[in-house]
C-alpha cells in the first residue's frame, strides 16, 4: 500500500486501505501545558454549566484509550471519574510515550 500511496495512486490506495474499527473511551490526561499551566485542574475544579464549551477547552488534554485498555485502568485505579462520563488519568504521563502503567 505505501509503494501505491507513494505514486499517487490514490484509487488503489482507497481498495487497499482498511480501517481497524474498536471502540474507544475519553480519558483527560493533567500534563502541563507550556501556554496555560495548571489549566487541567481549573476546568476539573466544578461541574461544567455548560458541556459544549467544557470539552472544547478540554480537547487539547484529552486522549482516546481502548475499551479494553480503560477497563485495566478502571481496575488498576489509574482513572478516575470526576464527573459523569469524565475520566482522569492520575498515574504517569511521558510526552514522548503518552500513558505509562506503573513500572511498564
Amino acid at each position: 500500500m505505501q509503494e501505491a500511496r507513494h505514486a499517487l495512486d490514490y484509487p488503489l490506495v482507497s481498495t487497499r486501505f482498511r480501517f481497524i474499527e474498536e471502540e474507544t473511551c475519553s480519558v483527560v490526561v493533567p500534563y502541563e501545558h507550556p501556554d496555560q499551566p495548571g489549566e487541567v485542574e481549573h476546568l476539573l475544579q466544578r461541574e461544567p454549566q455548560y458541556p459544549r464549551e467544557f470539552f472544547r477547552q478540554l480537547q487539547p488534554y484529552l486522549i482516546q484509550m481502548r475499551a479494553s485498555v480503560f477497563a485495566q485502568a478502571q481496575r488498576t485505579k489509574r482513572i478516575e471519574e470526576v464527573f459523569p462520563g469524565v475520566w482522569l488519568w492520575t498515574d504517569r504521563y511521558d510526552p514522548s510515550y503518552g500513558v505509562v502503567f506503573g513500572e511498564e
